[in-house]
């Protein structure tokens, strides 16, 4: 099993550009799309990444 620091950094390494591309995308949608909560934009993208990263661990 890997420590903390270990699966945090292949967490980050996995998904810094999935990441970066989702963030980015979530405010090109914030910047087109007038009047919806930043919120609603970025809660999918964290999110997702969340999950991906608990996958990431689960797997080993």
């Amino acid at each position: 099993m890997e420590n903390g620091e270990e699966a945090a950094d292949k967490i980050a390494q996995a998904l810094a550009a999935f990441g970066m591309a989702g963030y980015d995308g979530a405010f090109v949608a914030l910047q087109s799309e007038g009047g919806k909560p930043v919120a609603e934009w970025m809660d999918q993208p964290a999110e997702s990444t969340a999950a991906l990263g608990e996958a990431i661990i689960a797997e080993g």
